[in-house]
């Protein structure tokens, strides 16, 4: 929700120039794809599809009770925004999570460190990040300078 508040202030967000340089299509993201695809699919990656999907709404709907005006297209640009570039983390403390976060001991956090790696079959780098601990990135050879970085 923070990060759903924060676009909506565009150029007064703090965080505009991030929101800004970021990518806006989140159409590569498997709840995404437009059902014309769907044909193509396996019947088990469409399920994939349809539990994320459904996993969105529910999402949706919780986010509605803090804030019935949301739209669901800026609710998603948010979600996706965030899962996208996200660290799994153990959630500090259950009982202080807002009405709207499903409940679990594990939460998402943006992690903007990500946007600087692309994927490749053979990475030139490897992160590790220990339950609670901080991330820390490692070369996994000689890297230039100005050269992208990937992980697997």
């Amino acid at each position: 929700m923070y990060i759903f508040y924060e676009f909506q202030k565009k150029e007064e967000s703090e965080l505009f120039p991030y929101f800004d340089a970021i990518t806006k299509d989140f159409s590569y993201i498997l709840a995404n794809w437009d059902d014309k695809y769907d044909q193509f699919l396996s019947p088990q990656v469409l399920r994939m599809k349809e539990d994320a999907q459904k996993l969105m709404r529910i999402r949706y709907k919780r986010a509605l009770k803090v804030d019935p005006t949301i739209k669901f297209q800026d609710f998603n640009f948010a979600a996706n925004l965030v899962m996208s570039r996200q660290l799994l983390d153990e959630f500090p403390d259950v009982s202080l999570a807002p009405a709207w976060l499903l409940k679990s001991s594990k939460c998402h956090k943006l992690a903007p460190i990500y946007d600087v790696w692309n994927h490749e079959t053979v990475p030139n780098s490897h992160y590790f990040n220990p339950a609670g601990g901080s991330l820390t990135i490692y070369a996994a050879r000689e890297i230039k300078k100005n050269e992208e970085l990937f992980e697997t």
